[in-house]
């Protein structure tokens, strides 16, 4: 066409691709090479890193970021302070962040527990998502500490002196535990491992200090729970130790034989319910016994006790019913030191215990002894429960087997089918009140009241002995020779 123009200004050729496509142009065999180069790199950094154990440090001002924002994830429920901290390679060429000397604090201030190595794997999806989130923990060396005052409430502190955390109720307590894991920093984490776990408790209640070391602790969460184990053993003199809790003796160290104790603890998301299931191998009755009120009767025992035991927080925040369902190794009635043990080959037991009422339920109860076989059920309540520890317990005993042969006492053993029993026990001072024992023997029956003691001469017995008839041979079969 004669009198048209037209001009045409040339671009770049990546130019003109991005105009024409609306898209960036395909990188190109240089920035391939390069950015697989980098890569490769860190994969052999990483493997480098893992085969050797060493570990990078992180300079102080990243700690002191780090420990801020860990900070402002906790929202106020705690505080972290963090020695020092490096990167390392841990199984698998894993990269993990770990920390050093870490304390928790309290929103008042208080140390409530301690950390020598704490390693963090940090959750990939929301690493590549610029957030923070650990996915599982690994803890090394922890301590932590417990004082567990008169009226059952619990005090955290990381030493045994100078206690000064909050006390709580142990339904508080896993109101605590819920709201920690709700927290943004924690309600990602799967799981946490403590190994080298040191648990150290003050009982002003019994008043006494134990403490344990080398214990571990495994968490697993999910959207509905939170799964808690805690396993420990007891080997000999170094593991535990027990002394007067006013701090006026140092620990005597216990001689006893290998113990092992765990705990598994549930916690159901959204409610103030727990579940608590405990398993007891080679326990002593006595320790047992100071530490759990509705055992306080077998303070008096010295033998070695297995079994399981099952409680928990029901929703409403009061403590549900105890089961225990224990076994008891070859040992002896023994008060005090002064009275002669009455030995037992072993005895089983299987109650539940209602914190409500005080009232135990006694399921099953068998003794076997040289001088006695005994086979019971029935009920009993705890007396003077006022600072939670009983002084009394009033029980009935329904006797269905019974076989008595104490050395030297009977000319030959004397076998009961059946009977009934009321009595109370008072536990400190020992103090045995029979107000009624019946027992039907062939037809006959035979009734009992009386008092046994332990005092400091030895065992005192007073028995009242009653019987409607019986035969002339079976009066001096019953009648005791010495």
């Amino acid at each position: 066409m004669a009198g048209l123009r037209t001009k045409w200004k040339s671009k770049p050729a990546g130019q003109r691709a991005l105009h024409s496509h609306g898209r960036r142009p395909a990188r190109g065999p240089v920035a391939w090479l390069a950015l697989g180069l980098a890569i490769l790199a860190v994969a052999i950094s990483l493997v480098l890193l893992g085969l050797s154990g060493r570990s990078i440090p992180v300079p102080e001002f990243i700690v002191a970021r780090i420990e801020t924002r860990a900070n402002v994830a906790l929202a106020g429920q705690a505080a972290l302070s963090v020695g020092s901290a490096d990167v390392v390679v841990g199984r698998g060429f894993v990269p993990q962040v770990r920390l050093r000397n870490v304390t928790v604090i309290s929103p008042t201030g208080k140390q409530l527990a301690q950390v020598a190595d704490l390693r963090s794997s940090l959750d990939p999806g929301a690493l590549l998502r610029g957030r923070f989130q650990p996915a599982h923990l690994t803890v090394r060396g922890a301590k932590l500490a417990l004082r567990r005052m008169a009226d059952g409430q619990l005090d955290i502190a990381p030493v045994a002196k100078g206690f000064s955390g909050k006390s709580m109720r142990p339904a508080d307590m896993v109101d605590a535990i819920e709201r920690a894991f709700d927290l943004p920093v924690l309600a990602g984490v799967e799981s946490i491992d403590v190994s080298g776990l040191g648990i150290l408790l003050d009982d002003t209640r019994s008043g006494q200090i134990w403490e344990v070391s080398d214990g571990t602790l495994v968490l697993h969460q999910d959207s509905g729970q939170l799964a808690v184990d805690i396993g420990f053993g007891l080997a000999g003199e170094s593991s535990l130790q027990a002394a007067p809790g006013d701090g006026t003796a140092p620990a005597a160290q216990l001689t006893m034989p290998l113990t092992r104790a765990s705990v598994a603890l549930a916690l159901d998301k959204g409610s103030r319910a727990a579940t608590v299931v405990a398993q007891l191998s080679q326990v002593s009755a006595r320790d047992l016994a100071a530490q759990v009120p509705a055992l306080a009767f077998l303070a008096a025992l010295d033998a070695p006790l297995s079994g399981s035991f099952r409680s928990g927080i029901k929703p409403d925040g009061t403590l549900a019913v105890m089961e225990a369902n224990l076994d008891l190794g070859a040992g002896a009635l023994h008060p005090t030191q002064d009275t002669r043990p009455v030995a037992f080959d072993s005895a089983h037991l299987k109650l539940s215990y209602d914190p409500a009422t005080s009232a135990l339920t006694l399921t099953n109860l068998r003794v076997d002894s040289p001088s006695l076989q005994a086979e019971a059920v029935g009920q009993a309540w705890l007396k003077g429960m006022e600072d939670g520890v009983p002084d009394a317990l009033v029980s009935q005993i329904q006797v269905l087997n019974f076989k008595a042969n104490p050395e030297g006492l009977f000319a030959s053993p004397v076998s009961i089918s059946q009977g009934a029993l009321d009595l109370k026990l008072e536990l400190s001072p020992f103090r045995l009140t029979i107000g009624q024992l019946v027992l039907v023997d062939r037809g006959r029956k035979i009734s009992a009241d009386g008092i046994v003691t332990a005092e400091p001469e030895g065992w005192s017995v007073a028995l009242n002995v009653a019987i409607d008839a019986i035969e002339t041979e079976r009066l001096l079969a019953l009648w005791p020779v010495s």
